[in-house]
């Protein structure tokens, strides 16, 4: 490897160490690779890891997918009072939560901190080009992780993801504290590790959030349903994300042309030969004699609700040009100061309560009391 601070974990024993070393050090970057690109079902691929150690910087890439190898031995550091730098860290907490059953704390979110700081682009390659001079090569940003054997050029690509984190931390840090601000950063960083992840939903619930879905009717959308479903079915059964079987254009032009035959179908675009021969004849299927689906009545609103709810779409849209003044004003990114979910709580409210919010506690509350709904 061209970085001699740079090793590769891939035992047990050497993830023991690694994280016995990472331990004794003061503070330790994280940032985790999944497939969830390429696969269905998606797995943590990497864990990369960077930590002084005698003053100097070591990076570690852990490989979930060596043989033998457990991850949940990792647990220890994740649960450690020892601050976990991230960048962005909601995806990789997710991971955590999904794949160790474990929430890292403390955690220390660079972009998160950069946000509060006002910064505009706030993406690691541009914080690292504009406060380090670093060009980093995006090329292999795609990978397939979860491909072995792993190439030099994946995991010193992998390692940039963590190897800067700990000073820009620093950075972050001092920053924050000169402009007051570190005190609504640590309240903000200890939220995002109480927020719960959604609640599945169901194959139905999914198809009808789909991007367009709502053009469809009848028919068109009983074809839309269950090529869906079968979309879904091939997509567990090949261990693909369900657009790498066919993408939803594909799936509206489905529903709309309604192929007849296999043949018909292998000339639509979209789909790839191994679609249309291991799976055509249920596509054409589904196109010819769909089954029945009625999707869920939408509710009838009387004049009095549609007013109502017109009322509550002006009050978000004044609670909106409130924010954006104050976080003008403030310089601060306008969802780091109130997120929309909380503006639609505010605008449901005749009277709003806002200091009650649960998402006015602390700093918000200081800063933005009534300013915002007055």
């Amino acid at each position: 490897m061209s970085d001699e601070t740079l090793e590769l974990c891939a035992s047990n024993e050497d993830l023991d160490r690694a994280v016995g070393r990472a331990l004794a050090s003061e503070a330790v970057a994280v940032d985790t690779e999944s497939d969830s690109f390429y696969h269905y079902r998606e797995k943590i691929c990497l864990v990369q890891l960077s930590f002084a150690e005698r003053g100097v910087r070591k990076d570690v890439i852990v490989d979930p997918l060596a043989p033998g190898l457990d991850l949940v031995r990792m647990k220890p550091l994740l649960e450690s009072p020892k601050v976990k730098v991230f960048h962005d860290v909601g995806y990789d907490l997710l991971l955590c939560k999904k794949h160790l059953q474990v929430a890292p704390r403390p955690v220390f979110d660079t972009m998160l901190g950069l946000r509060m700081l006002g910064t505009k682009s706030f993406g690691l390659g541009a914080v690292l080009k504009e406060r380090f001079q670093l060009d980093l090569d995006k090329g292999l940003q795609r990978s397939d992780w979860s491909l072995r054997p792993l190439t030099r050029e994946q995991l010193e690509y992998a390692a940039n993801d963590t190897r800067y984190l700990l000073p820009l931390a620093e950075q972050v840090e001092k920053e924050l504290k000169e402009m007051g601000r570190y005190g609504w950063f640590s309240e903000e960083c200890e939220r995002l590790l109480t927020k719960e992840p959604a609640e599945p939903r169901s194959e139905d619930e999914r198809f009808l959030q789909t991007k367009g879905i709502k053009k469809l009717k009848g028919e068109a959308l009983a074809v839309a349903r269950a090529l869906y479903g079968l979309r879904e079915h091939f997509a567990s059964e090949w261990d693909k994300p369900p657009f790498r079987v066919f993408s939803n254009e594909t799936l509206f032009a489905l529903a709309a042309e309604r192929p007849p035959d296999k043949r018909t179908l292998s000339r639509m675009k979209g789909l790839s030969h191994r679609v249309v021969q291991s799976a055509g004849d249920r596509i054409v299927q589904a196109c010819v004699a769909p089954p029945t689906f009625d999707a869920p009545a939408r509710p009838h609103r009387s004049a009095d609700e549609q007013r109502q709810q017109q009322l509550v779409d002006e009050r978000f849209e004044k609670l909106r040009e409130r924010r954006k003044t104050l976080a003008a004003e403030l310089k601060l990114d306008p969802e780091v100061l109130v997120s929309n979910a909380t503006l639609w709580d505010f605008a449901k409210a005749d009277a709003p309560d806002v200091e009650a919010h649960p998402d006015f506690r602390g700093w918000r509350r200081e800063i933005i009391g009534s300013k915002l709904v007055g």
